[in-house]
């Protein structure tokens, strides 16, 4: 194997003697090493400045300029000032050494120079010549360390006062080192005096400790510092002190708290979350809320196919779940859950696609909602659209759907169509067609212009008139509703001709009245202000299963019979009742009647007054 040639040293000898020259050159090349040389001292310093010389060789007497002259521009020059010299002179004089040494010239030799001597000095200086420019290097190395480091590295006495601080803590600091050395760590740090970290950061005894600590910057949002504490001893001083490290860790504190948080919501969900990693389509986490949603446990479903909790259990349902996600990113979908004791019920799952910066796939997450309730929900509605509709269509009173904004009938039922003899052509979306069934005009206006005061109306008597002409007496009740972002008017009328020919008939005799209540199909109570029936007609046990007698001793069963769903919103209405607060009245609700069956109630109600207006 070839041997790698060592560098040749390169030795620049300054002399105005030619022959000197030439022959320390002989002995040196000799030796191995590269030699040049100059005979005046302006043609040294450009030679040094323009090569890299390993030791120079400095005459002390030139022609232009003496060898202390060039020994000052070689120390001011950084190219230069670390290399090497040596005088070499006839000159034999204490005053020239001492003010040769005190420049930063290395060693002097008298002339002539015994070459086994001057040989030896010049392998011994290059030997510390190395050794120097290692500890400047490791020195450099060492500083850069300390000094490039984003990290706080101090130095301190027991007692908390600094004597040395890097870079980066100056810089958090936005003091100069000279501002921070010989005060306080903890003071400079804003510490609060009893903060643990004032004793723990200055024990001795301790040869290593580390703290994290909470500073509360006046002005500013909390800042956390990490600090590890070292003791040190120092060899030349035989002082104490105490070397940390730190960093401010603030950002990594408040993603801890941020995870925490996250942690918190993933774990206290009320909807299920689970996540599989890409290509492993088994449970990787899961939240109780998931587990539980399908009666088991985290453990029992963690690394299980995601399958499992599927009524089909089809391993193609989730390969084509998967592919949907990865093509879109997002995906959501509709499915049967099965849980563990066989019980199945519909959910809702949003799956994401989570990516790292390069979009490499990291985790498919996926929040379960159990929408069964909703689903059952939703076909309640559906069948109450229907029983509503019929309701609509079927009442023994006159319903209309008016759009406002031009007052046309949008929607009739059956009733109206019979009563008036009119088709649906001749109605339906007609504009202003109401205003030819009032009495007159103006009874119209003023009922639109109650309305537009108000967004319910009921119960209002009014007179109408039929296709042939003829007028009858009528109780409209009308409320707004909106229907496709459109305001509309429901309208209920109500022929009351034939109540109208009763009430007459009955003012006479109250005896009378009671007989055509009795007989009447609809059942009709009155109630006194002692909260107590004055009156109730037989019809009651038709409609409540209950019989009038029961009503008469108990006024607390109009209330008891009402559904519950109803309850709250209707028994203030009874108690109104009694207290003559309001006026006419029209509401309708469910009662349970003796025998268990559901039943609507259309109840209408109003005051009546004695001659003096004394509410009865």
């Amino acid at each position: 194997m070839e041997e790698i040639k060592k560098k040749e040293d390169w030795i620049l000898i300054v002399d105005d003697n030619k022959t000197i020259v030439a022959s320390i050159s002989g002995v040196l090349k000799k030796e191995g090493y590269r030699v040049s040389y100059a005979y005046d001292g302006f043609s040294a310093i450009k030679k040094a400045f323009t090569n890299k010389f390993d030791l120079i060789l400095l005459d002390i007497t030139l022609p232009d300029i003496d060898g202390f002259e060039v020994l000052r521009c070689l120390k001011e020059n950084n190219s230069t000032i670390n290399i090497p010299v040596i005088f070499i002179s006839i000159l034999d004089d204490d005053a020239i050494y001492n003010k040769g040494f005190e420049m930063g010239v290395m060693d002097y030799l008298k002339k002539p120079l015994p070459a086994a001597e001057l040989i030896f000095r010049i392998k011994n200086y290059l030997r510390l010549r190395d050794t120097e420019t290692q500890m400047r290097q490791s020195e450099m190395f060492f500083k850069s360390v300390v000094e490039d480091q984003t990290e706080f590295v101090i130095r301190y006495t027991p007692d908390g006062i600094l004597t040395f601080v890097n870079t980066a803590f100056c810089k958090y600091l936005r003091m100069k080192a000279p501002e921070v050395i010989g005060r306080n760590v903890f003071d400079l740090l804003e510490i609060d005096p009893s903060d643990p970290i004032r004793e723990s950061g200055t024990d001795i005894s301790k040869e290593v400790s580390s703290d994290i600590i909470k500073i509360k910057r006046r002005g500013g949002k909390p800042i956390w510092h990490q600090w590890t504490h070292r003791v040190i001893h120092e060899k030349t001083t035989h002082q104490v002190v105490i070397q940390a490290i730190g960093r401010d860790i603030s950002q990594t504190k408040e993603r801890e708290e941020a995870l925490l948080i996250w942690e918190n919501i993933f774990r206290n969900a009320g909807w299920g979350i689970a996540t599989i990693l890409p290509n492993n389509p088994y449970f990787n986490q899961l939240n109780e809320t998931y587990a539980s949603m399908h009666g088991y446990k985290i453990e029992e479903l963690r690394g299980k196919p995601i399958w499992t909790v599927f009524a089909k259990r089809s391993q193609n349902f989730v390969t084509h779940v998967i592919a949907s996600l990865k093509k879109y990113g997002h995906y959501s979908y509709q499915s049967v859950h099965v849980k563990k004791n066989g019980e199945e019920f519909v959910g809702n799952t949003d799956l994401t696609l989570i990516r790292d910066e390069n979009g490499n796939e990291l985790l498919y997450v996926g929040s379960l909602t159990d929408i069964s309730v909703l689903v059952n929900t939703t076909k309640a509605l559906t069948e109450s659209e229907e029983k509503f509709r019929n309701v609509f269509m079927n009442t023994p009173d006159e319903v209309l759907i008016i759009r406002q904004r031009d007052l046309a009938v949008v929607e009739a039922n059956d009733r109206f169509f019979e009563n008036s003899g009119l088709k649906k052509e001749d109605v339906l979306n007609k504009p202003r067609l109401l205003g030819r069934f009032f009495e007159n005009l103006n009874e119209g206006k003023r009922l639109l212009d109650l309305l537009k005061k108000n967004n319910v109306l009921s119960n209002i008597e009014t007179h109408l008139r039929t296709t042939d002409g003829h007028l009858y007496p009528a109780l409209i009740s009308f409320s707004k509703i909106k229907l496709n972002r459109q305001l509309h008017i429901v309208t209920i009328i109500r022929n009351i001709e034939e109540i109208k020919k009763f009430q007459k008939s009955i003012q006479q005799s109250e005896t009378k009245f009671r007989l055509l209540a009795d007989y009447n199909y609809n059942w009709e109570f009155w109630l006194g202000p002692d909260k107590k029936f004055i009156y109730v007609s037989p019809s009651c046990e038709r409609i409540s299963g209950y019989k009038a007698e029961e009503f008469m001793n108990n006024p607390d069963l109009m209330t008891d019979i009402i559904h519950p769903r109803d309850k709250a919103r209707i028994t203030p209405h009874f108690k109104h009742e009694q207290k003559d607060i309001g006026s006419e009245y029209s509401v309708e609700f469910m009662i349970i009647d003796r025998y268990g069956n559901e039943k609507w109630i259309s109840h209408n109600c109003n005051p009546v007054f004695d001659n003096n207006g004394k509410f009865l």
